[in-house]
């Protein structure tokens, strides 16, 4: 009997930790949509993004963008601070890694690179 009891509560924890694995942690949890901006302008610089198809970005203005799930996955956008006439000159890139399950978009990562601090998805 006591073989019966501990066998189910080690099938339970197992399909706990394997399952819904408690141990992700997420920056952030959205329903369906996000949306980023940045409020930092400068003559003579805009922002550039790519992304893979798993997110498809949607550009609002020139300071704010729209992301939407495609699928399920994982998704990786950067979105960089370029010089108008010259692209090769970079001023700022900032990284964002999101995981989509069932149109909810978890934040996994998110990395500035010439900055001290990047704006969150809201």
């Amino acid at each position: 009997m006591r073989f019966y009891i501990i066998f189910g509560i080690t099938f339970i924890l197992c399909f706990y930790i394997i399952v819904i694995n408690p141990f992700d942690k997420y920056l952030g949890i959205y329903e369906n949509e996000l949306f980023i901006e940045y409020n930092i302008k400068e003559n003579g610089y805009h922002w550039e993004y790519d992304s893979n198809d798993v997110m498809k970005v949607d550009k609002i203005n020139n300071l704010k963008w729209k992301l939407v799930p495609n699928k399920n996955g994982k998704s990786k956008v950067t979105f960089i601070f370029v010089n108008d006439e010259n692209f090769i000159d970079i001023k700022y890139k900032i990284n964002y890694e999101f995981d989509i399950k069932f149109n909810k978009i978890f934040w996994t990562v998110g990395e500035g690179f010439g900055l001290n601090d990047f704006p969150n998805p809201y």
